[in-house]
């Protein structure tokens, strides 16, 4: 981004575009660096949240976001960032909800499924 940067500041001293272009266009470029930023921060949050529920969820048992909000507030993630990372592991069949049960998002449960892999192996006699 940097060089595009640079590039654009190129024609605009040779004269090859005005300034009002230029602007345009590094307020674009501006704005895709943000995005760039947001998106690695996500992805850095998204493996931050999937530690902190696999160490500290049990199976099967269901959770609400605020007492997982509050013990990862210490690191600087907030609520809206934790969403969306408990999304991205929900669409990856990582987490399960209630959110089809109940009315209210009070009410709304995550929860590490249970799988097959995780049952108890009771041998045959």
């Amino acid at each position: 981004m940097t060089s595009l940067i640079q590039s654009i500041e190129k024609l605009r001293e040779n004269d090859i575009i005005n300034d009002t272009l230029a602007n345009t266009l590094l307020k674009r470029v501006e704005k895709q660096q943000k995005k760039a930023v947001a998106a690695e921060r996500q992805a850095r949050v998204n493996q931050t949240v999937a530690l902190y529920i696999g160490s500290n969820w049990v199976l099967g048992q269901g959770y609400r976001v605020k007492a997982t909000e509050k013990a990862l507030a210490q690191h600087g993630i907030t609520r809206k960032e934790l969403e969306t990372a408990m999304k991205v592991l929900h669409s990856k069949g990582l987490l399960t909800h209630n959110k089809d049960q109940v009315k209210n998002n009070c009410h709304v449960q995550w929860k590490r499924p249970i799988t097959e892999d995780d049952a108890p192996d009771f041998g045959s006699n």
